[in-house]
């Protein structure tokens, strides 16, 4: 592959190597996702962008314009637990992405999440693409996404990961994602009060 050396220091900078790059040169645009993802590589080698960049994520965003979409790329396909919170002061959910199960609960009240600091993991699933769960799980819960400002560290932030719906609509929807993005899922947890309703 003929990758020029700002390219390969580039790589480097980013804990990334050759290895984790795929020429998509001259592979349709309709077969590029799939075959990038049968090569397992993080990046794909293709036409440069406007400021003459030629590495792009998967999804064909130049990462080197912007690395925060390789950050977001790396997120997405992490091994970790999609989980389900619920706040009775906001009558919500909130459905979220941890490496580290065992501490979010005590993390997102000690932020007061969404203004909350009453949140209960009531639901806990490991996949090995947790990221990508997570935001289809988003997804089929949308049109019961509330945005709400909090703030966190002196400053307003948006809580982006809430929904008006009960945790057993969270949970069929990380189910339902589950079924339809053939997630490899590796273990579970439901709190007893929600398994008694199942």
């Amino acid at each position: 592959m003929d990758l020029t050396d700002d390219e390969l220091a580039f790589l480097k900078a980013q804990e990334l190597n050759p290895k984790d790059v795929f020429d998509w040169r001259g592979i349709p645009s309709r077969l590029r996702r799939a075959a990038i993802a049968q090569a397992g590589a993080e990046l794909a080698l293709g036409a440069t962008c406007k400021n003459g960049h030629r590495l792009r994520t998967r999804s064909g965003h130049c990462v080197q314009c912007d690395t925060s979409k390789l950050a977001y790329q790396k997120r997405h396909r992490k091994n970790g637990y999609v989980y389900v919170a619920h706040s009775g002061s906001l009558q919500g959910v909130k459905v979220g992405f941890s490496t580290d199960d065992s501490a979010r609960e005590g993390k997102i009240n000690f932020d007061a999440y969404g203004g909350a600091s009453d949140w209960n993991v009531v639901f806990r699933i490991r996949a090995a693409e947790g990221g990508r769960l997570e935001q289809e799980t988003h997804v089929l819960l949308s049109r019961y996404r509330r945005d709400v400002e909090y703030n966190k560290d002196g400053s307003r932030q948006q809580a982006r990961e809430t929904f008006d719906c009960s945790p057993l609509r969270a949970v069929d929807a990380i189910l339902d994602a589950i079924r339809s993005g053939n997630h490899a899922i590796k273990d579970h947890w439901i709190h007893p009060q929600l398994r008694s309703k199942k």
